[in-house]
This record gives structure tokens, C-alpha cells and sequence, in this order.
């Protein structure tokens, strides 16, 4: 559940960092795995059941049109591919 207040790129890059165990300066720059403005935009304007999936540090983020994060660790081969869909019930 999205944290009110809090951008979606500083929420995704906590929730990174807490799965690794590290603290957030040690991992990569947000903005070289995706565009934060482009990515919120993105979520602000997609019906609650679309989806953008990008890979970050190590995991498959996932975040719902309702501004839910998922997180899923990567394959060390996996990872290179950004992708996103948006569906309609």
C-alpha cells in the first residue's frame, strides 16, 4: 500500500534497500534503471489494474495502477528488460 506523502521512487528505493539489507546510498542510481517522473505519471494515469514491471538492483519491481510495490529477486542472467501493461476488466 502506497505511503501518502512519500514519492513512489523514494518508497520503491526503501523497499529495495530493506530486502538487501543495505542502506540506500549503496544502491544503484534509481533513475538509470527508470524515469521517477515517468514511472509516477505512468501510475497516476493507468487504471488500478495496470501494472508497470521494471527490474532495479536486483529485483523484478512491480507497481500496480493503485500504487502498490512488488518486489521479486531477479536471477543473476535476468534483468535487462523494462517492460509495462495495462489492462482492462
Amino acid at each position: 500500500m502506497p505511503r501518502p506523502g512519500l514519492a513512489l521512487s523514494t518508497e520503491i528505493i526503501e523497499a529495495v534497500a530493506a530486502k538487501r539489507g543495505q542502506d540506500e546510498a549503496g544502491l544503484p542510481v534509481f533513475y538509470e534503471a527508470i524515469d521517477p517522473e515517468a514511472l509516477q505519471r505512468a501510475v497516476e494515469t493507468m487504471p488500478d489494474s495496470g501494472t508497470v514491471t521494471f527490474p532495479y538492483a536486483g529485483f523484478e519491481v512491480t507497481v500496480e495502477g493503485t500504487g502498490t510495490v512488488a518486489l521479486r529477486k531477479l536471477a543473476e542472467h535476468q534483468g535487462t528488460e523494462v517492460s509495462s501493461s495495462v489492462s482492462a476488466d
